[in-house]
């Protein structure tokens, strides 16, 4: 048993045959695509388990790397937007509570509202309310 089950090497390591072996309440990880079909995120909340997706989580590597490189960011910048993550996590699990769905499906809802107001694309007053960073 342990608190955080941390995959950080191998993709699609959460699944229907991990999932209910699982002995922890949270799963927070660095692997990309830790989730091995989109089910699994569903799996994961029926059995309690809170879920950082991992696009989420390791936004900070694309932070430091974009916004130092190619925006000019000053590392104070980074600093703050890193400090953000964070938040931007609560606001997915408030959410996910408040609508009854998988904390998978409210960051990607999230992420939807923030690339389309982002390209000046109309955005729900739903989608509004996810999408402020």
């Amino acid at each position: 048993m342990c608190d955080v089950y941390s995959p950080c090497a191998l993709g699609g390591s959460l699944n229907a045959g991990t999932i209910p072996r699982l002995r922890c309440r949270i799963v927070a990880g660095s692997a990309n695509n830790q989730l091995a079909e989109p089910q699994d995120a569903d799996r994961l909340r029926a059995v309690g388990i809170l879920y950082a997706p991992d696009f989420v989580i390791n936004s900070g590597g694309v932070l430091y790397a974009w916004g130092l490189k190619a925006l000019g960011w000053s590392r104070e910048t980074i600093e703050v937007r890193h400090r953000g993550i964070g938040d931007t996590l609560a606001e997915i699990y408030a959410a996910a509570d408040r609508e009854g769905i998988t904390t998978e499906a409210a960051a990607t809802r999230m992420a939807i509202a923030r690339l389309d107001a982002a390209e000046g694309r109309p955005v729900s007053e739903e989608e509004a309310s996810l999408s402020e960073p």
